[in-house]
């Protein structure tokens, strides 16, 4: 029996200016997802269980550049209120992915930080060399992410 390799960890936090509570609330609603794709990703469907909780199943469409299609089936795996939320992915493009947003009460706002375990496609010996190709391109798509977040929660704060 071959063993699954072990996943790779991505983790990156960002501070933003606005209670806990907003920046909790900003993460379960699912139609936010739609505001944070970068450049050249384009949301084609996006159907939720709501409210989320446990158990409910996001399904996500995206074309990417133009021609390529992502499609995912992420199913909220936990939700513990204004600290933490985990998806699961059922289907997508990785063997496993596991993805937690941790919300702490920092002085001035909160700490978000997203941290991503997963395991390449590709079988036990593809598993790390991909967690190595991927590891620039979650880099840029947190990086994206966290700007837009920032930028949406601050600017709803301030009305």
């Amino acid at each position: 029996m071959s063993e699954s390799p072990s996943p790779s960890v991505f983790e990156r936090s960002v501070f933003i200016a606005a209670p806990v509570e907003r920046v909790f609330g900003f993460h379960l609603d699912p139609d936010n997802l739609r505001h944070l794709n970068p450049p050249g990703v384009r949301t084609l469907r996006l159907d939720v269980d709501r409210p989320v909780r446990p158990g409910s199943r996001v399904v996500v469409s995206l074309r990417l550049f133009g021609t390529l299609r992502q499609d995912w089936v992420v199913v909220i795996a936990e939700v513990a209120e204004d600290v933490r939320l985990v998806d699961v992915a059922e289907e997508g493009p990785f063997a496993s992915w596991r993805h937690e947003h941790r919300m702490e009460t920092v002085p001035g706002g909160t700490r978000l930080t997203d941290r991503i375990e997963f395991v390449a496609k590709g079988g036990p010996l593809w598993g790390p060399i991909g967690g190595l190709l991927w590891r620039p391109q979650l880099a840029f798509l947190f990086w994206w992410r966290h700007r837009v977040t920032r930028g949406l929660i601050e600017a709803a704060s301030e009305r």
